[in-house]
């Protein structure tokens, strides 16, 4: 893969984020934009891999999400308060350009957040990887976030992060729910997520699927038609990786019908 180029967008705030392309970002392009968000305590250099294979038909750009890799932490580090930022900072660097969200893990859940939003007018569509929808049955990502946490025990912004996105609190466990981000959506979106199963908590090699099968109800009975479903068998939660030719099957169709190259100015 040719090494990426380095963008820094800064909000009026002074929040700078960090954006990663082949090539500058150029507003005025007529090339879609497929646009990575990557999974909690992440950063875009675990995706940063798809934009060979993205090149030849859309500009790949990956940000790096607010607190994660080299972009700064915001005030509002919920999954409402990310998706603003992130909204904001699209429309900044992008401009009008049509872009296909694709997001992995929390990412998808962001990027269901932004593609609700009015103001997010040029996202097209959205791939949403194994994205996570309500969060107390979630053993895996809480381990996973509770060991950082036991290392950093006064790293408050940390802290206030995995209670808002994750309801992982100092008082004990919380749900939080992201069912209603999916009644918001008005543009066409793929959950895929694989067949690996959640429970029963256990040690593996590997990954759970954590999209499990309530979701997958919940999803077809309470939003009927509004999001297509793909099973991946024989994959786990980093569906992005563990699958990334039926991903990439699944971004180039998202591609070709809704967010296909504009026509060459004449």
């Amino acid at each position: 893969m040719a090494s990426l180029h380095k963008t820094t967008i800064q909000s009026g705030s002074g929040v700078r984020t960090a954006a990663f392309s082949l090539r500058p970002i150029d507003r005025a392009s007529p090339r879609p934009v497929v646009l990575f968000l990557h999974g909690s305590l992440r950063n875009s250099a675990v995706l940063q891999a798809w934009a060979d294979p993205i090149d030849p038909v859309a500009d790949a750009v990956f940000f790096d999400l607010p607190g994660h890799g080299q972009s700064d932490a915001i005030a509002d580090m919920s999954v409402r308060g990310i998706a603003t930022h992130v909204a904001a900072t699209l429309r900044a660097a992008l401009g009008p350009r049509r872009v296909v969200l694709v997001g992995e893990s929390l990412g998808g859940t962001v990027a269901f957040a932004v593609a609700g939003m009015p103001a997010a007018d040029s996202v097209a569509a959205v791939l949403a990887a194994d994205p996570p929808l309500t969060t107390a049955k979630l053993w895996s990502v809480a381990q996973a976030h509770l060991r950082r946490l036991h290392q950093l025990p006064a790293d408050h912004y940390l802290h206030g992060y995995a209670d808002k996105v994750f309801g992982l609190t100092r008082r004990g466990l919380e749900e939080r729910i992201y069912y209603p981000l999916l009644g918001d959506l008005r543009i066409p979106t793929v959950i895929a997520a694989g067949d690996t199963p959640l429970f029963p908590p256990r040690n593996m090699d590997g990954s759970t699927t954590i999209f499990d099968a309530v979701d997958e109800f919940v999803t077809r009975n309470l939003y009927p038609g509004r999001i297509e479903i793909e099973r991946i068998a024989n994959c786990g939660h980093l569906v992005l990786v563990e699958a990334a030719q039926a991903s990439l099957a699944i971004i180039m169709r998202l591609l070709a019908a809704h967010a296909p190259p504009a026509p060459a100015a004449t």
